[in-house]
């Protein structure tokens, strides 16, 4: 459904004229349809507003419609990733939130959950629209300039067993760094919560932190190799694999982390999809369930018991956790409590419809101030030390989620979020919400093009990572930008990797 041309000796994607198969199928227009089906069904036993019912139908179509721009490609690549990240936080979370509520036979709870969330359908309507149109237009002129980091293009599928090897050293040999530097008592990074939160000190140590940063790449290609047959993977990479997924699990369930597990999961899904073109449906269903009935719970539970326990330091977390891991009778879901589907939504809708509610066409209560101090996150401590902590979204909690009840208004350790787009809405009003997809629909196909080369956007070894992202849309501006900086000298370590040590042979 795609073709590829050489000119001039340089490989072109020419885009066809008719859609990718994916677009196509069965699954795909049920996978959109579906969603809204339900919606539609649970809205109406519920007796749901019409703003509801009728905002689900017009976001499927929009989300169809968005989709069609981009299907030119083959599946999965992060431009359209995006499309579909926003209607699961916005659209299919409220529909599966409220359709639990209502077989678990909380009707009243449904319909709160409902009504929670409909003003954000109608603004996202026209976004995701907007959005796949500048992107489509970004991806198209983007493409044919011939700039991208071509340092990271691998010759076959994947990055051969070398180049894996030295990444995983490299990231090693900055862990190690960073232990012994900390020995010695040189810290350079300070705790602002338990949660993870730091700031950056001594600004060399911030670097060394940063190439550990690899860390990501490394399992985003990892993770397609085992889409691969077990037998023709590498033995080298299979000694990769076992220890990432064995040093992901032991890292998340000792440090309190939902967020490791899922993305490693989530690494592979998106990998399978670019190799098969459609979901590994089993996986799905066995990875969501256990997310919900066993890893969401335990740290939930685990970080409530450390608030309760006062801890002070990571370490003093890690030992809760471990006590917690123990006792899992303490955390595991039962018939007397209720099993909670939301976490895998986010908490986002709710939030982005208040935002919609409490702000204007054309203006923002909070006036610019959100996007100036993201701009100010991202100015290195060392040129700007009386900068402000890098803690937006729990400037978001203490407001907007206190003012509808889901965090409290004096904690300063919870992060909410609502999106970039959201957080616009409440800078600049609807309008300036909307053009912020436009917006996002320049800039993230122009850095997401650049780094995976137009014709490897689906295939290339760091589409998982690409795509988990841009996921980091959905906390503040500044947390975004602060993200994109990160891999800032990853990136570079890797530039230098390839070009000097392989000479290009990736």
């Amino acid at each position: 459904m795609h073709s590829i041309t050489t000119v001039n000796g340089r490989t072109r994607y020419r885009r066809p004229s008719v859609y990718c198969d994916w677009f196509l199928s069965g699954w795909f227009r049920l996978s959109v349809a579906g969603p809204v089906f339900v919606a539609v069904v649970i809205g109406l036993i519920t007796g749901a507003p019409e703003t509801y019912i009728l905002g689900q139908v017009v976001l499927g179509f929009s989300v169809f419609i968005a989709l069609s721009f981009l299907a030119d490609r083959p599946l999965i690549n992060p431009i359209q990733a995006f499309v579909l990240m926003f209607y699961w936080w916005l659209g299919i979370g409220p529909a599966a939130i409220s359709a639990f509520k209502v077989l678990a036979g909380f009707n009243k709870q449904a319909l709160e959950v409902q009504v929670a969330a409909m003003e954000s359908l109608w603004l996202l309507s026209f976004g995701v629209i907007i959005y796949a149109v500048f992107a489509r237009a970004t991806l198209r002129w983007f493409s044919g300039t011939g700039w991208s980091a071509r340092f990271l293009l691998p010759a076959g599928d994947n990055f051969s067993t070398k180049a894996l090897v030295i990444y995983m050293a490299v990231t090693f040999i900055a862990d190690w760094m960073l232990l012994f530097l900390a020995n010695m008592g040189i810290i350079g990074r300070e705790e602002t919560s338990i949660l993870g939160g730091s700031k950056t000190t001594i600004w060399w140590i911030g670097v060394i932190a940063a190439v550990a940063l690899i860390n990501p790449l490394l399992k985003s290609s990892l993770m397609v190799y085992l889409t691969e047959p077990w037998k023709t993977i590498p033995f080298i990479v299979k000694i990769l694999l076992v220890y990432t997924v064995f040093q992901t699990f032991l890292f998340a369930l000792y440090g309190g982390w939902k967020g490791p597990i899922a993305f490693l999961c989530a690494y592979y899904v998106i990998a399978y999809m670019s190799r098969f073109q459609h979901p590994p449906w089993a996986v799905i269903i066995v990875a969501v369930t256990l997310f919900v009935l066993v890893i969401a719970p335990y740290v939930s539970y685990g970080r409530h018991k450390a608030a309760l326990s006062k801890v002070q330091t990571s370490w003093e977390r890690t030992e809760v956790f471990r006590d917690v891991l123990q006792n899992p009778e303490l955390f595991l879901p039962n018939i007397d409590r209720e099993i909670d589907v939301s976490v895998l939504f986010r908490g986002i809708a709710p939030l982005a419809a208040e935002m919609t509610r409490r702000n204007s066409l054309l203006e923002g209560e909070w006036g610019g101030e959100t996007i100036l101090w993201g701009l100010e996150i991202v100015v290195p401590r060392a040129i700007l030390p009386e900068k402000r902590n890098m803690n937006i979204g729990n400037f978001f909690a203490r407001t907007v989620g206190a003012d509808i009840g889901v965090t409290s208004r004096y904690q300063t350790v919870t992060n909410i979020s609502m999106t970039i787009p959201f957080e616009c809405v409440g800078n600049f009003g609807w309008f300036g919400g909307v053009l912020s997809f436009g917006i996002l629909g320049i800039f993230w196909p122009l850095f997401c093009v650049w780094l995976l080369t137009p014709d490897r956007l689906h295939s290339h070894p760091l589409t998982p990572f690409c795509i988990i992202l841009g996921i980091t849309v959905e906390g503040a501006f500044g947390h975004w930008l602060a993200n994109l900086r990160g891999y800032i000298i990853p990136i570079a370590v890797l530039f230098f990797i390839n070009r000097v040590i392989l000479r290009g042979k990736v």
